[in-house]
């Protein structure tokens, strides 16, 4: 078996990390080869790797293989050459996000500069709600959708994966959400845990060396520095508990894109006075964000609203055996609650602060949280388990794609016939055909 998997491979891509991890045990298996677009700055791998910008005859090209899967997450710079591919030459989508509207919007006004197209995406799939919605964010009426917590109701995720052979997805979250919206076969496979041969190589940095005193709580968030990882939370906290904050040092390690949280969050820090206890180190090198993991006493990995398909930072942290903090909401709250410490969002504020004291100040339940969530991650996310689930999901596209060809066909003769393919009429005989092969749904 032969599988072209198209992927960004960026150190700075946590998606290339995830690819890395399943292509390096899926190669033993079957044949694999990597199609990015990066030059330079890669993850090290044994694979072939080919540009796919290079490659002018890239549908031909891509009939040598037995299956493609197209890793398809919300960063325009790292997705949109892969979306584009994906609509050319159908196959497998691994949707790592569910709230794509980032990305579509990115999409259409900047990379294709058709603001016409994004308002009849948001008309086709919202109605008339969702058309005014986007008219209304492109001439200023309104804060743009893409820039609160109402995106959640406006996702996109739709558009990414529509003729898609199959949908891959991390968590039973987001298959709730395929579920209602896409008629072809999908699955849950859960991200890969590191496996040992994997394993980040942590060097013996202490918290003296990072700077930060031993007798400092280190907590620590990771990612891109953006609203809905309610850091802004934490430290309202801190300023307003200061014999609190006086015990801990709040380290946030990601890019600074949002610049207008970004300068929030900088005024939090002048108003309560907390320069010596949060700081903002931007992206680091592996080495230096693992360093900071290693010697990190809690993590917080809050998200609200919850955007992601499943959350590869969380992978990573439950790796280090240090309790995490984390809202509960979406594939956060699939974790079992004894391997995490859950945020309900309703008291968010007063659960916050609790959780936080209660780690702060026991040393032995932040080992166990750790530990329980380790072994956790161990028994459910590795790569075994992925890689068995994978090549089934393969099996049961293959036995799918007759069906999913003979809708194709059914689409061509509506088209000849006049009818649009946004048309009720090519929804309802689609869902038919599958109502009477038998559905080619994963049941949740």
């Amino acid at each position: 078996m032969k599988i072209a998997w198209f992927t960004p491979f960026s150190r700075k891509s946590g998606i290339s990390k995830y690819s890395q991890s399943i292509t390096n045990a899926l190669v033993k298996n079957c044949e694999v080869d990597l199609w990015v677009a990066e030059t330079t700055d890669l993850l090290q791998t044994e694979l072939k790797v080919f540009h796919y910008h290079f490659n002018e005859d890239l549908p031909q090209k891509l009939k040598e293989y037995d299956f493609i899967v197209y890793n398809m997450g919300d960063h325009l710079y790292f997705h949109k050459d892969i979306y584009e591919i994906s609509k050319k030459v159908k196959s497998i989508v691994i949707l790592h996000d569910f709230v794509m509207h980032h990305f579509f919007v990115g999409y259409y006004l900047i990379h294709k500069m058709d603001s016409n197209a994004y308002v009849r995406e948001m008309e086709r799939l919202y109605g008339v709600n969702g058309r005014k919605i986007a008219i209304d964010s492109i001439n200023g009426s309104r804060t743009t959708v893409w820039e609160t917590e109402e995106v959640i109701n406006y996702p996109l995720f739709e558009k990414a994966i529509e003729g898609a052979m199959g949908v891959i997805c991390h968590s039973q979250y987001l298959a709730g959400k395929v579920n209602k919206n896409f008629l072809g076969p999908f699955t849950v496979i859960y991200h890969p845990f590191y496996s040992y041969e994997q394993l980040p190589i942590v060097n013996q940095t202490s918290k003296s060396n990072l700077g930060i005193s031993e007798d400092k709580i280190l907590m620590v968030t990771i990612g891109h520095v953006n609203p809905n990882k309610r850091m802004d939370k934490v430290i309202n906290i801190l300023g307003e508990h200061k014999d609190f904050a006086e015990k801990v040092i709040y380290i946030v390690i990601g890019p600074h894109e949002h610049v207008q949280y970004y300068s929030q969050l900088q005024s939090l820090v002048e108003k309560y006075n907390l320069q010596d206890s949060v700081k903002f180190l931007g992206y680091q090198p592996d080495n230096i964000l693992f360093a900071y993991m290693a010697n990190a006493d809690i993590f917080v990995n809050l998200r609200f609203p919850a955007m992601e398909g499943a959350s590869w930072s969380l992978v990573e942290q439950l790796y280090f055996g240090k309790p995490i903090i984390v809202s509960d909401i979406g594939f956060y709250s699939e974790l079992p609650d004894d391997c995490v410490m859950k945020i309900n969002m309703d008291r968010e504020k007063s659960e916050l602060f609790d959780a936080l004291k209660k780690l702060v100040f026991k040393d032995k339940l932040r080992e166990e949280i750790g530990m329980r969530g380790k072994q956790f991650a161990i028994g459910n996310f590795n790569v075994q388990k992925y890689c068995k689930a994978f090549f089934d999901f393969l099996d049961e596209v293959k036995n799918w794609s007759p069906v999913l060809g003979l809708v194709d066909k059914v689409g061509v003769e509506l088209a000849l016939m006049g009818i649009s393919q946004d048309s009720e009429v090519v929804d309802k005989v689609a869902r038919q055909i599958y109502q009477m092969i038998g559905g080619g749904k994963q049941s949740l």
